[in-house]
């Protein structure tokens, strides 16, 4: 899959794309995944700034939503704080 520049800044398509991820890995039997770095890098020397999304915290806001494109929908009522991961 190619991503243009704008498209990566889409977090639908980040949700998509974790949850599509999310998939493939689990047929692996591998029970875990390495994702993009949710954080704000602002200084290259940081070893891991090249998976960071931006500089821009909104742009980091937004595509944090990466996370329940990996793990599942969080359930309506669930604790606050616990984490969630759907399905086997």
């Amino acid at each position: 899959m190619r991503f243009s520049f704008l498209s990566i800044r889409d977090p639908e398509l980040i949700k998509r794309i974790g949850a599509v991820t999310a998939l493939e890995v689990r047929a692996t039997g591998i029970p875990y995944t390495f994702a993009p770095c949710i954080a704000v890098c602002r200084d290259p020397r940081w070893g891991r700034c090249f998976e960071s999304y931006s500089e821009d915290p909104k742009i980091v806001r937004a595509m944090t939503e990466i996370i329940p494109g990996l793990q599942g929908d969080v359930p309506a009522g669930s604790q606050k704080g616990v984490p969630y991961v759907s399905g086997k």
